[in-house]
């Protein structure tokens, strides 16, 4: 009885949808398009293609939650590491860092929301802050990843 007042069904239903959406992309075909398309631009390099899919991932959390991101893209970037015969969990572990990582906007973070407008701060705040952040996140998960869980 007291329980369906506390659940908060937006999110609910953003995570559902992201995870149905990210099945969508499986089955239909699209995360091998994506990842054959992905593979053919970097060569087949799996350094190249993890660059390409965390970019992707960092991006792309900048505007949707990351949960969301995560959803979309990890078929994504399954299918690569699978197409590349890699670890997909290297794969997968950097891709879910990149998602994690949403500092540019307001948008991509619950957190960052709350306090958008009682704190005063623009769009611009975040992204002066947000960007060089993204960048260097971004470039410690590509190096250290791989290390930590080798292709």
């Amino acid at each position: 009885k007291y329980v369906f007042p506390a659940i908060k069904w937006d999110i609910l239903m953003v995570f559902a949808g992201s995870v149905v959406l990210g099945t969508a992309i499986q089955k239909t075909g699209l995360a091998e398009v994506i990842s054959s398309s992905i593979m053919e631009l970097c060569q087949g390099n799996p350094y190249l293609v993890l660059i390409g899919i965390c970019l992707l991932g960092t991006t792309i959390t900048e505007f949707i939650s990351n949960t969301a991101c995560a959803a979309i893209l990890a078929p994504i970037a399954i299918t690569s590491a699978q197409s590349l015969g890699v670890n997909p969990v290297t794969f997968a572990v950097a891709l879910m860092i990149s998602c994690s990582s949403s500092f540019a906007t307001p948008i991509g973070s619950p957190t960052h929301l709350l306090i958008y407008g009682p704190g005063g701060y623009r769009f611009t705040d975040f992204a002066k802050i947000g960007i060089p952040y993204d960048i260097i996140m971004l470039a410690a998960n590509i190096i250290i990843t791989p290390l930590v869980i080798p292709f």
